[in-house]
């Protein structure tokens, strides 16, 4: 084991570098993404010492670590190994290597996710035809790139093409993994979220409840993922007037983000926001105070006082407090 490892006399960087690489993967696909970024960081130290800046493990590796910054929302950490990754394995593998249609597909991601749009397209459209060119229509990693790049339809407001890709996507997943692979509850709740931005409530819940109820089955409790389903079924029910039904969902997101993501991350102040408008609509405004005023100052501090969602919080925190002082 790594530990074990350690205490070993001689070199065996290459070798404890493998373990952490390991290690790392299982962390993240455990939703556990703080400890695997250390051990990823720790991996590509000691693959350098042995092999130097440009193998193509530590191509993998950056990759990885990538990986785990982004499933921590962390979009601006990621891009840079992204970008280290592919440099890693440019001119070592050929262009429509797995690894490395892995990794743009990672970049364009990251990009989208930071609003570099056109860039982020023209990656998205290379790693498609690449994914198609080597494995045919219907494999897997076609089913990933087509989600992702559906999600960049969605942030155009290309509702209709976003939920044509969703579907494909959900299709090839359920085809080459099965009805209880975790990418099938990926697809399902991205599909919930584009049926919602098309005014089809009735429909996105249907899809939200089959992915969280998936998650729940396949995950363990605590994963970042089921946050992600909580939270949007939450909004979906606040929408229709359901509070009561929705506030334990929105809570329930609140604390796997506080524990899961960084002090003062943006997507748990955003998650804080709409439990604290929940919360107004159920009088409950001492709560509702506390979890808008650290929504307020986050988003602030990550987004500036002018953006929306800032000034939605403090907003509604103003509205609360005008409620205690009418007492």
């Amino acid at each position: 084991g790594l530990a074990l490892r350690r205490t070993l006399p001689g070199s065996h960087d290459e070798e404890l570098a493998g373990d952490l690489n390991s290690l790392g993967l299982l962390l993240v696909r455990t939703g556990n993404y703080k400890p695997a970024v250390s051990h990823f960081q720790e991996a590509i130290e000691r693959m350098k010492s042995v092999r130097g800046e440009h193998h193509t493990f530590i191509g993998q590796i950056r990759n990885n670590l990538g990986w785990a910054y982004a499933n921590h929302e962390q979009w601006e950490e990621a891009i840079p190994h992204f970008r280290e990754a592919l440099a890693n394995y440019d001119g070592v593998l050929a262009a429509d290597h797995p690894f490395a249609l892995m990794a743009k597909g990672n970049f364009a991601q990251a990009l989208q996710s930071v609003g570099e749009r056109e860039e982020a397209e023209r990656v998205y459209r290379e790693v498609i035809g690449g994914f198609r060119s080597r494995y045919g229509e219907r494999h897997a990693y076609v089913g990933h790139a087509l989600n992702n790049y559906a999600m960049m339809m969605d942030d155009r407001d290309d509702g209709e093409r976003a939920e044509s890709l969703y579907r494909e996507a959900l299709s090839i997943y359920r085809e080459q993994l099965g009805d209880d692979h975790p990418y099938v509850a990926v697809a399902r709740h991205n599909l919930a979220g584009a049926l919602r931005s098309a005014g089809r409530a009735a429909e996105a819940e249907r899809e939200c409840r089959a992915a969280l109820a998936l998650r729940r089955r396949i995950l363990r409790a605590g994963h970042p993922d089921i946050a992600r389903s909580t939270e949007l079924l939450g909004t979906l029910l606040t929408e229709r007037g359901e509070f009561r039904e929705a506030e334990p969902l929105l809570n329930e997101s609140v604390a796997i983000r506080r524990e899961a993501l960084p002090a003062g991350s943006a997507v748990t102040a955003h998650s804080e926001l709409l439990l604290g408008l929940c919360l107004m609509e159920l009088d409950r405004n001492e709560s509702a105070e506390e979890h808008l005023a650290r929504a307020s100052e986050d988003l602030s501090a990550a987004h500036g006082e002018d953006d929306a969602r800032t000034q939605r919080a403090a907003t509604a925190l103003d509205e609360v407090r005008n409620r205690g002082d009418a007492r």
